[in-house]
């Protein structure tokens, strides 16, 4: 009797210790999945610092199944904390389906690089630039040579061409500006595949924020931003548009302007799609915001995935920039601001561009960072 009990005793203690041993192995990949999803959240600041290094926190989401979306990971948030000019503190929080939580924390490090304002260059392009026929980049106020050209390709200029300014590339230049050439210059740190995707979910989340949709086919003449418009805006017969308020107004398509349209923003304006203004168009920002006090935001449109084209005696003002396209301006049209294009930039014909360094935008190339330590706590 007394050895039948000591093997229920052993056997129970075993019992219990491999019910324990489950139960550490449970919470240890609990743990595990709750840490990797603050890391994830690591991960998430630092793209959010490169956008904004001045940004304080965040959240998100975390998929087993990306680009579906329908089986959740865990959940994160990050707080971030300036330690000095160049160094972020980045507190993140991950929680598991099961509702056990980590945390994690990462130091973020400003590695000296470029993080350049929209409005820095008169064109600014990744793959090149091609100046040709009798195009013109000026300055306003008129010769102040500040009108500069940068690519991390080459440049060409051809024709009658004349820059106001100076020509930055990373390959060859062919031609010369009012300043000496600077070949074999750094390289811009253009955005990312990711990084524009996250702005286009950001930025169309912000211009839904005030619950004003509208359809493209049914467009009022004056849009207060933020605000959402589904489907290709085609603007023809001399009809306006006029933007005002402040933040993002989002096309979920393309914008196509021609036959005398008129177009003023005063907020920003993202186009996924491609851009085109034609037949004397114009499109402008209001002239109260041509020359803004320091600091102050100009209308800017975003051209996220197609390609820009400004033909026809079509005139355009403010800053405009192509995340992933190219940028193609021609026959007699007139910009006035800033070209950016993470594509190509080619000018042809009796093209005339006015730069003004006064121009601000509420949006910013990325910044060059690195993280130098990630622990948990």
């Amino acid at each position: 009797m007394t050895s039948v009990i000591a093997s229920i005793m052993i056997l129970g203690a075993l019992m219990y210790a491999a019910s324990t041993q489950l139960s550490l192995v449970r919470r240890s990949l609990q743990r595990t999945s709750s840490t990797l999803v603050a890391e994830a959240g690591i991960e998430h600041a630092m793209s959010t610092l490169t956008a904004n290094w001045n940004a304080s926190g965040g959240s998100g989401m975390l998929y087993e199944d990306p680009g579906v979306n329908t089986t959740s990971a865990g959940s994160f948030s990050y707080t971030i904390s300036a330690l000095n000019e160049s160094k972020r503190l980045i507190t993140a929080t991950g929680t598991s389906p099961t509702g056990r939580s980590a945390q994690v924390v990462g130091l973020a490090e400003f590695i000296s690089g470029d993080a350049v304002s929209l409005s820095r260059y008169a064109l600014l392009a990744k793959a090149y630039i091609g100046f040709g026929g009798s195009s013109s980049i000026q300055t306003m106020p008129l010769n102040t040579h500040n009108a500069d050209a940068r690519t991390n390709g080459y440049i060409t200029q051809g024709g009658s061409s004349a820059i106001d300014g100076t020509l930055f590339a990373v390959g060859t230049i062919a031609g010369m500006g009012y300043y000496p050439n600077q070949p074999n210059y750094a390289e811009i740190n253009f955005p990312e595949e990711t990084q524009i995707q996250d702005w286009e979910a950001e930025w169309r989340t912000q211009s839904q924020s005030a619950g004003r949709t509208y359809s493209a086919s049914s467009l009022p003449a004056s849009i207060v931003a933020p605000a959402y418009i589904t489907g290709n805006v085609s603007l023809t017969g001399k009809k306006t548009l006029t933007i005002t308020g402040s933040g993002f107004v989002f096309v979920q398509g393309s914008l196509n302007m021609n036959a005398q349209t008129v177009i003023t923003n005063s907020a920003t304006l993202v186009v996924r799609d491609s851009f085109t203004c034609n037949g004397q168009s114009y499109y402008t920002i209001p002239s109260s915001a041509l020359i803004p006090p320091s600091g102050g935001i100009t209308g800017t449109l975003i051209n996220l995935y197609g390609d820009m084209q400004l033909n026809g005696g079509g005139e355009a003002t403010g800053i405009i920039y192509c995340a992933r396209g190219n940028m193609r301006v021609n026959g007699g049209a007139i910009y006035r601001g800033s070209l950016i294009a993470g594509g190509y930039i080619e000018t042809i014909g009796s093209y005339t561009q006015y730069y003004s360094g006064d121009m601000n935008s509420n949006v910013n190339f990325p910044i060059n960072l690195r993280l130098t330590k990630i622990v948990e706590p």
